[in-house]
């Protein structure tokens, strides 16, 4: 395969100019943490509570997410080019983040305390609300957090290694996520699902907190007394959706997280109703035990993916992680196995080691857009890239949480609460889950290898960014 050249030698990074203080590496990466969880615990909660805990139904709990990630979705943009346009005497970014981390962390705790005895309209109305009021908060948060990221560094390397610095804590958050089911079911909590949602949501909701706010407390922003004129939402959009390169990498982005977000909440399904005939608890056992091995593993391999960007164009990189994920899934059909529940590793781990080299790979090449419009546009806009890039991200989370709760429903799951699932039903989820990954990673890689800014061209947008100034 052809995907990654070497360069004749790896180029190094200009240390007195772009090197980033430990500190402030250390302080906005472990906000990755906060980003990961907050996401990805409600997902892992939402249909073990609502659907099987209080018996909603999986398209309703669909539109429910849907209404709040599409509306949180379309607050983005303005949010960027807010943040962009913003100035106060502690910069651009960091008061935005620290009321959005505020703001969702009080939310992700009330989302499990629906009114007892609740019917199926009102917990689909608290669900909604909630989730809106949570999804808000986390634009507020994950906006400037991001564009604070893209501008900490102009070197091509640097970028990537300030990226592990918010992969590393990203990844830790997966040796709890897979554990929030067997969690959910302690006897300590009440050995149902939605009672333990009143203890783990709380305790979720600190972890949030305090892996959030350090972005806003402690970083610098290198752009914070940057002066340009404020550009109109309509002008940012335009010059946005006109860059090819970032046409590239958010397209690719958007298959990925169409393809990943499809299969999140048919894997607890396969688990409980496949593998173990209903064992809800056996199931958060496999499940916790594989993703807790296959977070040591993602860990373990993004300095290595760092390393290799010294070598290869980061392009080139991604699109190879993302052809090996689509491998990964693509063998679930032969190694999910209730004789062998633990052969599923194998596909697992491949799946998510390919993935790591999009977790750590997107931002950098956004990073590199950036100078690149601004050579064109003279302006700084890592807001406005940041938040299309969150845009296209919660968009496809928002038609998977409709499509998803769509499919679930044609494989046969409804509103009651099940115990076990045809053969029919649990065939049609296999078949989903491995169809719409693999093709929609496969796609992805080969969308990436025409992205046009390699090295080469980098190191001359940078000298001439630098003559600019």
């Amino acid at each position: 395969m052809s995907t990654a050249t070497p360069n004749p030698a790896p180029l190094k990074p200009d240390k007195k100019t772009t090197r980033v203080p430990l500190s402030q590496k250390a302080a906005w990466g472990v906000g990755g943490f906060a980003e990961n969880f907050a996401n990805n615990a409600i997902l892992q909660m939402v249909y073990p509570v609502f659907n099987i805990g209080y018996g909603l139904s999986p398209f309703m709990i669909g539109i429910a997410l849907s209404i709040s990630r599409v509306l949180d979705a379309f607050t983005d943009p303005p949010m960027g080019n807010w943040s962009d346009n913003s100035r106060s005497r502690w910069g651009r970014r960091r008061p935005f983040i620290f009321v959005g981390a505020l703001i969702m962390t009080a939310f992700f705790a009330i989302m499990w305390f629906p009114p007892d005895g609740a019917s199926k309209a009102v917990l689909f109305t608290y669900l909604s609300i909630s989730a809106c009021i949570f999804y808000l908060g986390f634009t507020i948060f994950i906006i400037p957090f991001s564009a604070l990221g893209l501008e900490l560094s102009d070197d091509y390397q640097e970028r990537a290694t300030l990226s592990v610095y918010r992969n590393i804590p990203a990844q830790m958050a997966n040796f709890i996520l897979p554990w929030t089911l067997a969690l959910l079911m302690l006897d300590t909590f009440g050995g149902e699902a939605h009672l333990g949602a009143r203890w783990i949501g709380p305790i979720a909701a600190l972890l949030i907190l305090l892996t959030s706010l350090p972005a806003a407390l402690i970083c610098r922003e290198r752009f914070a007394q940057h002066h340009q004129e404020p550009i109109q939402l309509k002008d940012a959009l335009k010059y946005t959706f006109t860059n090819k390169a970032y046409l590239r990498v958010v397209g690719a982005a958007f298959l990925v997280f169409i393809g990943l977000y499809a299969a999140i909440p048919l894997m607890q399904y396969i688990n409980i109703f496949y593998i173990f005939s209903g064992d809800m608890k056996q199931a958060g056992i496999l499940g916790g035990t594989v993703g807790t091995i296959i977070a040591f593993a993602q860990i373990a391999i993004l300095p290595v993916i760092s390393w290799l960007t010294r070598y290869f164009d980061k392009h080139k990189l991604l699109a190879f992680g993302l052809f090996t994920a689509a491998a990964g899934y693509g063998s679930t059909w032969f190694c999910f196995s209730p004789e062998m529940p633990y052969l599923q590793i194998v596909s697992l781990m491949t799946g998510n080691l390919g993935l790591c080299f999009a977790w750590l790979l997107n931002h950098p090449l956004v990073a590199d857009i950036c100078d690149d419009d601004e050579l064109r546009t003279g302006r700084r806009r890592e807001g406005m890239f940041s938040a299309v890039f969150g845009f296209i991200y919660k968009g496809a989370i928002g038609i998977m949480a409709i499509g998803g709760g769509l499919l679930l429903a044609w494989a046969g799951v409804d509103g009651s609460v099940p115990e076990v699932l045809p053969s029919e039903s649990i065939f049609r989820i296999r078949l989903i889950y491995l169809c719409v990954p693999t093709l929609c990673f496969l796609a992805a890689g080969l969308l990436m290898l025409t992205y046009p800014l390699t090295r080469e061209r980098m190191a001359e947008i940078k000298v001439q960014l630098q003559a600019k100034r």
